[in-house]
């Protein structure tokens, strides 16, 4: 899945040669979204609602929604556009590609970066730019530490066996930790969301090729990694490990850091993680919630023995919930656009979640009150958060299409 160019060379270098400018430009060239002309993937169409269209109190306020399709979503429903602004998410580096939508998520403030978007991008240099960090959009009530669970699971991996997620630095890691601090051994959870066996069974070139590499460097990989799928909610398993590595140095917002950190969990990182796309002065991890390791395996190894061995010094939760979370989330999509300043009663800058009118409003129309909504304590219930072009669909016909004046039927 994905468009362009994917940007191999930035995988598992963590110094790339080259100008700024080139840099981006090579960021630029690849993305998740899905296209028209990707019908097969129509079924991985998501669209998440950050804020309903509202109608009450003789009073109409717009929605507003994000979605790897939003260029498909928007010619489909041209109606959309009535109910709701639209926000195009690229599931990665780059800024989107969507030419119809109202903004982009674009991960980090940097503005070298956004001057030389708008530069070499004039055509869109009028979308509203909204960085997601330091914000998230996962649950903080259904991610949450798991009320008495044990810490059974030494260091947690939640990634599959792609060149992504830099298996040999932290195969090398392991080896270090192993013989430099031997009083202590670990084992690493590796939970790969398909099965995996060593004989390769049912696995494409790249997943046979990393765990080649995994099996070339420990020798005996089992002595060293525990594969295992879970049957239990993700939450518990995050709840259970003591730390969680992810060892990318390119990719999205990532979704497992964040994870973690809603269950208490701290993470393991490494400092060189997007740094292209972000300043220097925006950190990978958060104070208190872990550590950020250079891409090096002897550091890694360090840190890994420091974070478990110092867990009182993390304080992963709370960190994500003053640094990130889905009430930052709600409030920075919302600040960002300015029709909210006139439409939404007694306005007021990073506090929309405790606006009363919203709270009434979401309650008059969803039967939803507004801490049970950008909590996302009731989206699983909602037509909140949906996958495949079916079920958006049958959102629109269903619940949001009474907030658009004209048809809000595709167009055929």
């Amino acid at each position: 899945m994905g468009q362009g160019f994917f940007p191999e060379n930035y995988l598992q270098q963590p110094v790339i040669e080259k100008s700024a400018h080139q840099i981006f430009a090579d960021l630029e060239a690849f993305t998740h979204e899905i296209s028209d002309t990707q019908e097969s993937l129509f079924s991985q169409i998501d669209f998440t609602v950050v804020l309903p269209p509202l109608r009450f109190d003789n009073r109409f306020v717009k929605g507003i929604f994000y979605s790897n399709a939003t260029d498909v979503l928007l010619q489909m429903f041209p109606a959309l556009t009535e109910a709701f602004h639209s926000i195009a998410t690229s599931h990665w580096v780059s800024y989107p590609w969507s030419i119809h939508a109202d903004a982009y998520f674009t991960l980090y403030p940097c503005p070298e970066r956004e001057e030389w978007f708008k530069k070499n991008r004039p055509q869109m240099a009028a979308k509203i730019l909204i960085p997601q960090d330091p914000t998230d959009d996962i649950s903080s009530s259904y991610f949450r530490p798991t009320p008495g669970g044990k810490k059974d699971i030494d260091l947690l991996l939640v990634a599959p066996p792609r060149r992504l997620h830099n298996l040999p630095i932290v195969c090398e890691a392991l080896k270090i930790y192993r013989k430099k601090y031997k009083e202590t051994p670990i084992q690493l959870y590796w939970y790969t969301g398909t099965p995996i066996d060593l004989n390769y069974t049912g696995l494409n070139k790249e997943a046979i090729g990393v765990l080649r590499q995994v099996e070339k460097i420990l020798i005996h990989p089992v002595d060293y990694v525990f594969f295992q799928q879970a049957t239990e909610p993700m939450s518990a398993l995050f709840s259970r490990a003591k730390a969680v590595i992810t060892p990318e140095l390119i990719g999205g917002k990532g979704k497992e850091m964040h994870t973690a950190l809603a269950c208490n969990t701290p993470v393991i990182g490494f400092r060189e993680f997007n740094q292209y796309a972000r300043e220097k002065s925006v950190p990978t991890v958060y104070e208190g919630a872990g550590v950020a390791s250079v891409f090096h395996p002897e550091a890694l190894a360090d840190n890994i023995f420091k974070v478990l061995q110092n867990p009182r010094r993390f304080h992963p939760r709370a960190a994500y919930l003053e640094y990130s979370g889905r009430l930052n989330f709600f409030n920075t999509c919302i600040d960002a656009f300015p029709y909210y300043r006139e439409a939404i009663p007694d306005y007021a800058p990073a506090t929309h979640h405790e606006n009363y009118w919203l709270d009434l409003a979401l309650q008059d129309n969803y039967k939803c009150t507004l801490y049970d909504f950008y909590t996302a304590r009731e989206r699983w219930k909602m037509p909140f958060l949906l996958r495949g072009l079916d079920n958006v669909q049958q959102a629109i016909d269903l619940v949001f299409g009474k907030y658009a004046k004209s048809s809000i039927l595709p167009v055929s």
